[in-house]
């Protein structure tokens, strides 16, 4: 479904910088989380069958947000009182 960073970055705006390799394995979780237990299978397939650009879009959208809620603790960056940082060293 969102198969490289360019797809995923259409959904979350400020995951531009961020590498697929990184992310991927949480888009995989999280299609399996809406697939098995939001919507089911059948209900994926269907919104996927019928081509409605809204549709997907709204499934995509709900997999890469649950996608990078998943993986933030697992990149480099932390949330600061102004915003996210990214971590390189010992300072943000």
């Amino acid at each position: 479904m969102i198969n490289n960073i360019d797809d995923f970055v259409k959904y979350i705006p400020t995951a531009r910088g961020t590498r697929y390799e990184d992310i991927g394995l949480f888009v995989e979780e999280a299609t399996i989380w809406v697939q098995n237990d939001l919507f089911g299978g059948d209900l994926v397939d269907k919104i996927n069958n019928r081509n409605k650009a809204d549709e997907i879009r709204t499934l995509y959208s709900i997999i890469a947000l649950k996608a990078y809620i998943t993986a933030i603790p697992f990149l480099d960056v932390v949330q600061t009182t102004n915003g996210f940082a990214v971590v390189t060293s010992s300072n943000q």
